[in-house]
């Protein structure tokens, strides 16, 4: 053997290939002496595109270790006959045969890592955490073997399949011919640059680690998504992805059952990456906790692009952990876009730090605190102050207005009494009205200035948030005064507003010109509708309006009134060609009168049924 150098033998050559399979493509194979203690043994070492091989050289050859080529902690070769390759925590020492068989060795597999990761200009010094080769001119050898040998076009989606394909090895598992062929093939014809793990969800949830991980150093996806995928034991590759990965920009990770331990290392890997682009997070329905968002909050309001989307909706957090992700987004405010906080549990007095970041001047377009708990009315100061210009959809649904009921004037009214009546019941009488008055809430002034100063609103909803009287005349007198915002959505729908409310609405809506949509369906008007709909009907610009759930309440003697009125509305509307039809409920009362009703409305009418 020693007199034919390195080269292997045809009969040993031919045994390898049967024992590594016609799977392992072997790009190298060479004889090589392996120190073991004291003693020195010949040995197989074949290297394929992603793994070293070594094998008995003998016939019949039998497979001793093997290591991946991501693996290597480090490469040293200070003689040319010496060479020493430390891989899963296994420190291997190779003696060459020939000269320069420790360069061609260290060759091949920069020449590898080059061909799988084509956009890493120096894979060996980039990948490796360790090299050394001396003297210097024989590392100038292998870095020219490598720059001439590595160099090919990069496969589709930025050669995603050749990662994927050494990323399976890494993790022991086999290649999935559908992942190779839906990203060569859909995401390259769509041109789709978000790798949504939703798409492979149907294969066992180990064989998404190859996937996750070959996104490590690609340089094509620019987001990486799931929705409703579990995730919890692809923790690691998901962290070292963020370690590495200088493209992407977008990280959803929704309904994937992280939790606060993920929360802390994901932290930690976005800190040790400096040159990340990432300025999206969503990590909305984990179980993060407190404990989670207090770990990550500080590196993601770091992120050196700027964070502009933080979704962190229902994720287990508290008042506590609010005010700490708060003091953070204090150095976002001219780069955070949309911020969502919806179905976490606190208090607007708990949160003076978030009202904060509402009152310096923002880029803030979205706003979600749907769901808090969050009394409403108190965070308008801060809006007013830092929210005007930018504000496009603002969601405060299923929340309180204010946690503080605001006691009106006494009302020195004189009551006429007969000469009979006591003095006790005339303090009785004031007593009552004195309740009375306790139960009724007004609007701030600020939550007025809001909607009358604002200038890029779309969409606002106070959906399942009981308003007071007073919140509903407030905020359209505001929006009729307003003549900067056009085509806004108000939905106002399962605020209890019933009559009183109904009344504030019909006082003001007609003079609203820049509302387009509104939806004030379940808010028990009943009887109260006829009303109603003769004053939205003044009102030219509501192009969309939803009154559903709003009938039940009616008595059998009133419902054809309500009826017409609704019927008046919709024919005043298609009286005019260019509006486009704007009520978009229709009413079905236990299928009677239906066909009545209808008579003289155009066919074209577009109408949604609602049982009432």
């Amino acid at each position: 053997m020693a007199a034919q150098g390195s080269r292997v033998p045809q009969d040993i050559s031919e045994n390898v290939r049967g024992v590594l399979g016609k799977g392992v493509k072997i790009g190298m194979k060479k004889l090589i002496r392996v120190q073991t203690g004291s003693k020195e043994e010949t040995k197989v070492l074949a290297l394929s595109q992603s793994r070293a091989f070594i094998l008995s050289a003998k016939v019949p050859a039998k497979l001793e270790s093997s290591f991946h080529y991501l693996n290597i902690q480090s490469i040293a070769s200070l003689k040319t006959k010496q060479l020493h390759i430390e891989a899963e925590d296994k420190r291997n020492i190779f003696k060459p045969i020939e000269t320069e068989d420790a360069e061609h060795i260290i060759g091949h597999i920069g020449v590898s890592l080059k061909r799988t990761f084509p956009d890493i200009p120096r894979p060996l010094h980039t990948l490796l955490p360790s090299l050394l080769i001396e003297p210097s001119e024989r590392m100038k050898n292998v870095q020219r073997a490598v720059d001439t040998m590595g160099t090919k076009e990069k496969g589709p989606c930025g050669g995603f399949s050749a990662m994927y394909t050494c990323m399976c090895d890494f993790h022991n598992l086999p290649v999935r011919e559908e992942v190779i062929w839906d990203v060569d093939t859909i995401y390259l014809s769509q041109a789709n640059r978000e790798l949504c793990l939703d798409d492979f969800n149907h294969m066992d949830s180990k064989d998404l680690g190859p996937i996750i991980s070959a996104l490590e150093h690609n340089t094509w996806f620019t987001k990486l998504s799931s929705y409703h995928t579990r995730l919890a034991e692809h923790s690691e590759p998901l962290c070292k992805v963020m370690r590495k990965n200088t493209k992407l920009e977008e990280l959803v990770l929704e309904n994937a059952g992280l939790n606060k331990e993920f929360a802390k290392h994901m932290a930690t890997a976005l800190l040790s990456n400096t040159n990340i682009a990432l300025h999206t997070v969503s990590l909305s329905h984990n179980h993060l906790e407190d404990r989670g968002v207090n770990a990550i909050s500080g590196p993601i309001c770091k992120l050196p692009r700027g964070l502009q989307h933080l979704n962190l909706t229902k994720v287990g957090m508290t008042a506590k952990g609010v005010s700490h992700l708060a003091l953070q987004l204090m150095s976002t405010s001219q780069s955070l876009k949309q911020l969502h906080l919806a179905d976490n549990i606190f208090r607007a007095e708990d949160i003076l730090n978030l009202q904060g970041v509402f009152a310096q001047p923002n880029v803030l377009t979205h706003l979600a605190l749907s769901g808090t708990e969050c009394a409403i009315d108190p965070l308008f100061g801060a809006f007013k102050r830092g929210c005007i210009q930018h504000l496009q959809h603002l969601s405060l649904a299923r929340n309180t207005f204010t946690h503080k009921h605001r006691l009106l004037p006494h009302m020195h009214t004189p009551i006429q009494m007969h000469t009979g009546h006591s003095e006790e019941f005339r303090i009785h009488v004031t007593h009552q009205h004195r309740r009375k008055s306790k139960e009724q809430i007004f609007a701030s002034a600020s939550f007025k200035e809001f909607f009358l100063t604002c200038q890029s609103l779309k969409h606002f909803s106070l959906s399942g948030t009981k308003l007071p009287p007073d919140a509903v005349k407030s905020m359209f007198l505001g929006l009729s005064g307003n003549f900067v915002l056009r085509d806004v959505h108000v939905d106002l729908s399962s605020c209890e507003l019933k009559k009183t409310g109904g009344e504030m609405l019909e006082s003001t809506i007609a003079n609203v010109p820049c509302i387009a949509s509104l939806d004030i369906s379940d808010n028990g008007f009943d009887e109260h509708m006829e009303t109603l709909l003769s004053w939205i009907g003044q009102n030219k610009a509501i192009r969309h309006l939803n009154i559903s759930k709003n009938f039940s309440g009616i008595r059998p003697r009133r419902l054809p009134r309500v009826l017409e009125a609704v019927k008046r509305l919709i024919q005043e509307d298609n009286s005019d060609p260019s509006n486009n039809p704007r009520v978009q409920c229709a009413v079905r009362y236990r299928g009677e009168g239906l066909p009545a009703w209808r008579e003289g409305m155009p066919a074209w009418t577009p109408m949604r049924k609602q049982k009432w």
